[in-house]
């Protein structure tokens, strides 16, 4: 009937590409013993809930392989409290997934929600963002990462150009994404590494960590293109006796970019805003403030 929730009681692993394909798949209520789900296990089938709607659901499935859901158009809710580790592109292509909870998450892994571009919630205390993680999650409008340290790539090649953007992206094409927090409410600032290309091209971005500024006072780094073309006004980089460095083109051609300002840098890339020296202004026309 489509539902797996009455399945062997001595079964713990659900292998790899077990499910794929199968359009009868319509349930993953997996009984409490299952801790591991293989790579393709449920790639393209029917699946519409995982884990939603029953207290056992996933109670114990600790980790996910690769690819695991990839290409599941009808699957709209995902819930596993007790998941720990999430392969690559676990969740590609799934374009009905709305809301995703995964507390227990360590890192939200290379392209895990590529292309979900229904998605709209997600609750994770993963630690690290990888690149490709929300590559074209069109629908999404804001994200709250209250574990995270780092999003993205933080090591590039020392040739990396504007080009190459989309070998790092994070967040590309988000086009509704207009606020991303992290840390927690009721705690300093998490001291967070935004690597390269991370936020590229996110033109609704108004808001990192605070309602205006961006507040990158407490970054440990920010990476080569990190904000490029963004939606940022204002920006505050680096505290007294913060980052004294940050990555080239870092926040090139922010066309609404009025303010920057750092108690920390020391040095001001040259590209940081154009392809030419800081001296020129046309990618950043509205900029008064240095």
């Amino acid at each position: 009937d489509g539902d797996l929730s009455k399945l062997h009681p001595d079964m713990k692993v659900i292998g790899d590409n077990v499910f794929q394909g199968n359009p009868k798949i319509t349930k993953a209520g997996i009984d409490k013993n299952i801790v591991s789900i293989g790579a393709y296990a449920f790639a393209n089938s029917g699946l519409r809930t995982i884990g939603t709607g029953d207290t056992d659901s996933m109670a114990l499935v600790t980790s996910i392989g690769n690819n695991a859901f990839e290409g599941c158009g009808k699957l709209m809710s995902v819930s596993l409290p007790k998941v720990k580790t999430i392969g690559q592109y676990a969740f590609k292509d799934c374009s009905a997934l709305v809301t995703v909870n995964v507390p227990l998450l360590q890192e939200i892994s290379i392209g895990m929600f590529y292309e979900c571009t229904a998605l709209s919630a997600i609750s994770s205390g993963a630690s690290s963002v990888r690149k490709h993680a929300f590559y074209k999650c069109t629908s999404l409008s804001e994200i709250t990462l209250p574990s995270v340290k780092v999003i993205g790539e933080t090591s590039v090649p020392a040739n990396v150009t504007l080009e190459d953007f989309e070998d790092y992206v994070v967040f590309y094409d988000c086009k509704s994404l207009k606020k991303v927090y992290v840390g927690k409410s009721n705690e300093s600032q998490v001291d967070v590494s935004v690597g390269a290309f991370a936020f590229y091209g996110c033109t609704a971005l108004t808001a990192f960590n605070a309602e205006s500024p961006y507040d990158l006072s407490n970054a440990a780094s920010i990476g080569f293109g990190a904000f490029s073309m963004s939606g940022v006004v204002d920006v505050v980089v680096g505290k007294e006796h913060g980052i004294s460095d940050i990555g080239d083109y870092a926040f090139y051609a922010c066309a609404g970019l009025k303010n920057f300002t750092s108690e920390s840098l020391t040095v001001l890339p040259e590209h940081l805003f154009n392809n030419d020296d800081l001296s020129h202004n046309s990618a950043v026309p509205l900029l008064v403030t240095l």
